[in-house]
């Protein structure tokens, strides 16, 4: 969260000042902005593709227990 904040104002800010009021290491947000997404966040963006259509084929009706009993229903473990 924090590393995307400081990409989204690294024009306005420099990037040591934004690491070191959110006390982050500066390494650490480079090392960020090349690493390739895990495993675990390809599937949470999978998985919210899932919820967005489900939220969206209900007509915004469903809340969070239908949407979970929907994927459920789909075989899909949450």
């Amino acid at each position: 969260m924090s590393y995307q904040m400081i990409s989204d104002h690294q024009e306005t800010y420099a990037v040591e000042t934004m690491c070191r009021a959110l006390a982050v290491s500066v390494s650490g947000y480079y090392a960020w902005r090349t690493r390739t997404p895990s495993q675990h966040e390809l599937d949470d963006v999978k998985l919210l593709a899932e919820i967005r259509a489900i939220h969206q084929a209900s007509r915004g009706l469903y809340g969070s227990p239908r949407i979970h009993a929907a994927l459920e229903q789909a075989d899909r473990q949450v």
